[in-house]
């Protein structure tokens, strides 16, 4: 026999090694980043040949850094108040924007191996958990500054409804 609680102490281990992984690698991306940035402002680093890709070059070491900072951020708020309290408060398509930013410019800065694609890739899909977001809200008939948590208590209201 089960307990209700069971399915949630069983899973806060895993949830907290998860956590602490993604910092750990966050961090490696922060430094990463950083010392990319820092070698293209000491001019140290090969300088591409045309203005469009330097400003996009170091665009995407900054928009890296930033992202990499913000998930340290997010797991140190996270690990001490819990993501409803954390996430809470923010508008409903805002977590969608933060993942698909965080993601896209991970995979371009991984896969392509050119932070030239950073910008781009992190702005197309923003955009997209953007619109993702939006229609969510427009499903339910809310403005686009909905709440995470009212959206949450609509789909409670929803749920007891049907």
């Amino acid at each position: 026999m089960k307990l209700p609680g069971m399915e949630v102490q069983a899973a806060r281990p895993l949830l907290k090694t998860i956590g602490f992984v993604f910092g750990l690698f966050c961090l490696l991306m922060a430094y990463a980043s950083g010392v990319r940035l820092y070698e293209h402002l000491l001019g140290g680093r090969s300088m591409p040949q045309h203005r469009v890709s330097l400003v996009l070059d170091i665009g995407g070491n900054v928009l890296l850094l930033g992202m990499s900072c913000l998930g340290v951020i997010a797991v140190l708020l996270i690990g001490r108040r819990g993501l409803d309290r954390v996430v809470g408060t923010w508008p409903y398509v805002l977590p969608a924007v933060l993942v698909a930013v965080f993601c896209a410019t991970i995979a371009a800065t991984l896969g392509a191996r050119q932070m030239t694609w950073v910008l781009p890739a992190a702005s197309l899909f923003g955009l997209i958990g953007l619109w993702a977001g939006w229609s969510v809200l427009r499903q339910h008939g809310l403005p686009i500054t909905t709440r995470v948590s009212d959206m949450s208590l609509i789909r409670k209201q929803n749920e007891t409804s049907e």
